[in-house]
């Protein structure tokens, strides 16, 4: 399901008019156009909607959540990859909900701290989840959703799962997890976290298919030690390759 129709079935069932429903977060014509699939919103303006309306973001993604996404669309996300992601054919709803959430999440998201949940992300998924170690993508969604103070939550719960997978497609997304989380510390200026969460990432054993993580955390360690030209020479490898989009966050 699209997420201009499940703004609309949200705001059906709370019995609103489409001007009622953008309450002057958005312009009514351009909430129109999402509801029917003709211009995108970002995600700071989908959750300022939720967040108005007391919608809380467990119950309008709960299938991003609790579902499974094929590797292809996860291994997209992960390597920030929005083009693929649109390409990506979902089986069913479930599937076309959470490539949704990717994307909306790829194209809005900057890194921002400045969103006020009420409930949070993680603190949602951690009350409806029964066993929330097991869904470890939902992690890796939770690094960019949760407020700012929770981020060393998901630090933590990625730290506690990294010894209990062995699989490199799992390792692939917790290691990303990381990434995403010492984004978001650096983008909020909390330099003390950030260097931690690089050390950590720098720290992980060398695997084949960790190769851009680790360089990526490389570029960040030496940005917070003030290595600049080292940093520079990172990057610059980095675009060469067209992976600096993994550093499009901190811009």
């Amino acid at each position: 399901m699209k997420i201009g129709k499940r703004l609309k079935n949200t705001r059906k069932y709370l019995g609103l008019t489409q001007a009622q429903f953008s309450s002057g977060i958005v312009t009514e014509s351009f909430y129109s156009r999402v509801e029917n699939g003709r211009s995108n919103i970002s995600m700071s303006k989908l959750i300022e909607l939720l967040n108005y309306h007391h919608v809380s973001l467990y119950d309008f993604f709960e299938p991003a959540f609790e579902g499974n996404i094929e590797q292809q669309a996860i291994l997209a996300f992960i390597d920030r990859d929005c083009e693929r992601l649109k390409d990506y054919k979902p089986m069913n709803e479930r599937q076309e909900a959470v490539v949704d959430l990717m994307i909306s999440i790829l194209g809005g998201w900057k890194g921002s701290s400045s969103y006020s949940h009420e409930p949070t992300a993680l603190t949602d998924y951690l009350k409806h989840s029964e066993n929330p170690e097991k869904n470890i993508f939902a992690w890796c969604l939770l690094a960019y959703l949760c407020e700012i103070d929770e981020v060393a939550t998901v630090v933590d719960k990625v730290v506690l799962a990294l010894p209990v997978y062995s699989d490199d497609f799992s390792w692939r997304i917790l290691v990303n997890t990381l990434i995403t989380c010492l984004q978001r510390f650096y983008q909020a200026g909390m330099q003390a976290q950030a260097l931690i969460t690089a050390q950590l990432i720098d720290a992980i054993p060398p695997r084949s298919v960790l190769v851009l993580e680790h360089l990526v955390a490389k570029y960040y360690l030496n940005l917070l030690q003030g290595n600049q030209d080292q940093a520079a020479g990172i990057r610059r490898l980095l675009q060469v390759n067209n992976y600096d989009r993994l550093l499009a966050f901190t811009d």
